[in-house]
């Protein structure tokens, strides 16, 4: 049985993308290095909140550019919650992307929260 501790909470505002696959729209990245100042090696992403959408836009979200994770589309309102019943587990090295259908209007902020097995043997020397 796993025993979670929790880590700080990242937020990121979307910019015009840089990873080369959503040219031209808003990227929220959370690179390797933003994700690497957790500073535990497997931790699991839980929990996620988006708002400063514009009207009618929706993201792809995706973990390191490839994978398929899920989407949001906050539709009325400008904001939404994700909280997927199961994690995404992440090693060092990994990011994840959330590619917007728009590259006008406000800037979408996505803050993600993460937690640690501290039973992992690997994640020990961080409990």
């Amino acid at each position: 049985m796993a025993t979670y501790r929790g880590l700080p909470p990242i937020t990121v505002t979307a910019a015009a993308d840089t990873t080369g696959q959503n040219t031209g729209k808003y990227t929220n990245y959370f690179s390797a290095t933003i994700l690497g100042a957790l500073k535990v090696p497997f931790f699991e992403w839980y929990h996620a909140t988006v708002t400063s959408v514009p009207g009618g836009a929706s993201a792809s979200i995706k973990r390191d550019g490839v994978n398929l994770w899920g989407f949001v589309a906050p539709g009325v309102g400008g904001g939404s919650e994700y909280a997927p019943a199961a994690g995404m587990l992440l090693a060092p090295g990994q990011e994840i992307m959330f590619f917007w259908s728009t590259g006008s209007g406000t800037k979408p902020i996505v803050t993600l929260w993460f937690r640690y097995d501290i039973d992992d043997p690997a994640n020990a020397a961080n409990v």
